[in-house]
């Protein structure tokens, strides 16, 4: 019975940890996308157009 309720304790605390690292990773992979649609826009509001 001990051992069991340790496994599912173990289990839980595994997937929390993983969605907490999905969420992460999804987080920073949002940001980097965002930040590179920001930066190219400002890029064609400066004029990029005639430089590209």
């Amino acid at each position: 019975m001990k051992k069991e309720s340790e496994h599912s304790l173990m289990q839980i605390i595994l997937e929390a940890a993983l969605a907490v690292g999905a969420g992460m990773s999804w987080w920073m992979v949002g940001n980097l996308i965002l930040g590179d649609v920001i930066n190219l826009a400002a890029g064609v509001l400066k004029g990029g157009r005639l430089q590209s």
